[in-house]
């Protein structure tokens, strides 16, 4: 569950996730493949550091999730008090180095790294901060990212699930950049079939504070993910439904999702 996905430098693919029926049940799973097809397990990541043991059975994480910026490997992570850390190595086999706690009680957390190595922590649905060079605490106030309000001067029709302007998601917020904009996507669980389906919004704007354009239904079904860069150059989802969702293709598994775009360039 909870599956997110990133690109390695070589072209290689590293995927993480929540392990929920067989294998290790504590730490940070990790999976490499050199071609996105076949993948070898590690098992739990080698993270020490800052309070945390390696192989410590009783470190239960949520949600982790994967960034690779800068030949570094971070792990993004809830430790078992509910801070969010950032663990810092070179490669899937080797060790990584804890963060101190960054957030309180902050779930789903993840890692944007922008251009020019600024890099900022993700948590919740939409919380963000930029983080000091180093990446061991946060450089500034954490803020709430939303939609801009200006642009529900117009009432959207009624009925919608899509103009909700307090959020862009209610969990597993990440971001990405593409091209000049920051897109910023959220999951959120809705009643949109008459049942409860998992979808991965989207919204975008200009600066990773935003302002940002209302959220848009990008993936449905997708529940929580991320966002990769596929060989061709085009973008994938990561596609990793809960069984809740009686509409999903598969369920707890995961897939990829190629990503299209309308003629003024939306995703």
């Amino acid at each position: 569950a909870d599956a997110t996905m990133a690109r390695m430098a070589d072209g290689g693919w590293i995927l993480t996730g929540t392990m929920l029926r067989v294998g290790a049940r504590h730490g940070v799973v990790l999976w490499t493949s050199p071609d996105g097809k076949v993948w070898k397990n590690w098992g739990p990541a080698k993270i020490a550091g800052n309070g945390i043991l390696p192989g410590d059975v009783a470190e239960r994480y949520l949600a982790p999730s994967v960034t690779v910026a800068g030949g570094k490997i971070y792990l993004v992570f809830s430790d078992k008090t509910g801070c969010a850390r950032i663990a810092t190595g070179d490669t899937a086999g080797g060790r990584f180095v804890a963060s101190p706690c960054l957030v309180e009680d902050a779930a789903d957390p993840s890692l944007f790294v922008d251009t020019g190595d600024g890099a900022y922590l993700l948590w919740g649905g939409g919380h963000i901060a930029r983080l000091n060079p180093d990446r061991t605490a946060l450089a500034e106030t954490p803020r709430f990212l939303k939609p801009d309000q200006a642009l529900f001067a117009k009432h959207p029709p009624t009925g919608k699930d899509w103009p909700v302007r307090t959020r862009v998601g209610r969990a597993g917020v990440t971001m990405f950049r593409d091209g000049d904009k920051y897109v910023l996507a959220a999951t959120e669980v809705t009643g949109r079939m008459r049942a409860a389906t998992e979808d991965l919004f989207m919204a975008v704007g200009p600066t990773p504070y935003g302002p940002f354009t209302m959220r848009m239904l990008a993936v449905p079904h997708a529940g929580t993910g991320s966002v990769v860069k596929l060989d061709n150059g085009g973008l994938a989802a990561v596609y990793n439904p809960r069984c809740e969702d009686n509409f999903a293709l598969f369920c707890e598994q995961v897939g990829l999702v190629p990503l299209e775009r309308a003629p003024d360039g939306r995703i």
